[in-house]
């Protein structure tokens, strides 16, 4: 995969590793080529009609399909402008890289948490569904980058740090904080309430919610919003390993 200078600079600066994915913008760019050529390719065209007839009505047809051709160049130019103004992100085994205007920024994984954030959009009728939107957040919260897309390099890069950290806090004795959940040494607290490691079975998440899971019998005890709970990946992880080391 090529990286340009300065993404490769600060890839190397952050000891990022090799990279491992790169996500462009999508879609084609058509830029000021498509309404150049779309009034080069009207003109060229009402020139070589107006030699061949000398009929009004014609002209009239043949007119309104040149400003067509011409403002479907333009509707092209808007999109195609969009793309060119959006970042182009560099997944590395250590961070990402954002290169953006020619401003290159780098955060490692270490610095970051990866935080989903779904919303309902209602619709007539009772139809509706979800969107979802993307964020890095740095620690304390005091930056959000937003992504335009689920980047799994990232989600995958983020949580295994965010694992490491916590089974090392764990291991001192600390507690560590997922959004309103707080896994300690004895278990998972959420609103003052603790389920102890040997009663979990598992915290299961889907794209909306995530669920911490009693043993026995098998039920669910907490119920949370994803876009509540930062690296949520980790926190599934970790609570799987204690788990399973509680027994």
């Amino acid at each position: 995969m090529v990286v340009p200078e300065a993404v490769a600079r600060a890839a190397d600066t952050g000891g990022f590793g090799a990279v491992r994915e790169v996500h462009a913008p999508d879609g084609p760019v058509a830029g000021i080529g498509a309404t150049v050529a779309g009034l080069l390719f009207c003109g060229l065209f009402l020139a070589l009609f107006a030699l061949l007839t000398d009929e009004p009505a014609a002209w009239y047809w043949f007119g309104l399909l040149a400003i067509a051709l011409l403002a479907r160049a333009v509707a092209r130019e808007v999109p195609a402008g969009r793309r060119r103004d959006r970042p182009h992100f560099y997944v590395f085994a250590g961070g990402l890289v954002r290169d953006h205007r020619g401003e290159t920024t780098a955060w490692a994984w270490n610095d970051v948490e990866y935080v989903e954030r779904p919303s309902y959009q209602a619709g007539a009728q009772g139809s509706g569904g979800w969107s979802y939107t993307y964020l890095l957040r740095s620690y304390h919260g005091l930056v959000e980058i937003p992504l335009p897309r689920h980047f799994e390099g990232v989600a995958t890069g983020i949580a295994a740090a965010a694992l490491d950290r916590a089974r090392a806090a764990l291991n001192r004795g600390e507690t560590v904080r997922f959004g309103p959940i707080e896994a300690g040494p004895d278990g998972l607290t959420v609103s003052g309430e603790t389920l102890r490691w040997r009663e979990i079975d598992s915290v299961g998440h889907g794209r909306e919610y995530a669920g911490i899971y009693r043993r026995t019998p098998r039920r669910i005890w907490k119920r949370l919003p994803v876009a509540t709970i930062p690296d949520v990946r980790a926190l599934a992880s970790l609570a799987g390993e204690r788990a399973r080391a509680s027994t």
